[in-house]
């Protein structure tokens, strides 16, 4: 379960780091 949560996050992580250099594109 550990293994697999950590797996989520490191999938979540670019995804929402994707979304706000949609949202905000003016940041690094």
């Amino acid at each position: 379960m550990k293994a697999n949560f950590r797996q989520m996050i490191s999938l979540d992580i670019p995804l929402l780091v994707s979304m706000e250099r949609e949202i905000y594109p003016e940041s690094p």
